[in-house]
């Protein structure tokens, strides 16, 4: 378990429901991005609303779980010395930054 100042523990508890709601709010994303050519002239201003509200969703999903993650010092800068840190899902690899076709 890693935490960083003014962080709450990263836990599996904490982790879940927000890897649960990025993973919800991808499928509804690609659901409406892939299904969007197929819907009738008239209905594509409400269908492009409707991506719209769903790729605010996935960015506020994104953020929230990128926010959550601890600051791992990975390195030294070689000058200074100090520590440098990076966001690391140390809990899996089963995370946003983790999936090879959104890097």
């Amino acid at each position: 378990m890693t935490q960083t100042a003014n962080r709450s523990p990263w836990t599996a508890n904490r982790r879940a429901p927000l890897l649960a709601e990025w993973a919800e709010a991808a499928r509804a994303f690609e659901a409406l991005q892939f299904g969007l050519e197929r819907v009738p002239e008239e209905a594509r201003a409400a269908a492009r609303h409707d991506l719209d509200a769903a790729r605010d969703r996935l960015a506020a999903a994104q953020d929230a779980y990128a926010d959550a993650l601890p600051r791992v010092p990975l390195s030294r800068c070689p000058f200074s010395g100090a520590p440098v840190f990076l966001a690391i899902d140390t809990l899996g690899l089963d995370g946003p930054w983790w999936d090879a076709r959104n890097p």
